[in-house]
């Protein structure tokens, strides 16, 4: 399964992510900076942190070290999160991340089977 996070209004801070990610031991080695397409980019942009996981409890550890980030960062950051498992993948956009959408993201990371349906915005 991989973890994608994007931030559309604000790639430069993904650097940031990857270096407060590989601080737990739970995503050393795990996690990789995606460089934006080169096509009218200015040079050092970047597209996306993806985090290669495994399955059980890693959903919890993710959500709490980017909850842990975004606390750090300006008010009312928002970004993507993608989950990819296999073919199935699953979509949603954020601003911080309130306690009930925690819980949703959780369900989604620890669930083996995600939906098919493709992307899909409501947290």
């Amino acid at each position: 399964m991989e973890l994608l996070v994007r931030m559309p209004e604000d790639s430069i801070s993904l650097p940031s992510l990857r270096s407060w990610l590989v601080r737990d031991p739970e995503f050393r080695g795990r996690v990789t900076l995606v460089p934006a397409p080169a096509e009218g980019q200015l040079s050092g942009a970047w597209d996306a942190v993806v985090i290669a996981v495994g399955s059980g409890g890693v959903g919890a550890v993710f959500l709490q070290t980017l909850s842990e980030w975004l606390k750090h960062r300006r008010p009312e950051q928002s970004f993507e999160l993608t989950i990819k498992d296999g073919e199935r993948e699953v979509t949603g956009t954020f601003k911080n991340i309130a306690p009930e959408e925690a819980r949703e993201l959780l369900r989604r990371l620890d669930t083996p089977s995600l939906p098919s349906s493709g992307d899909d915005d409501t947290p």
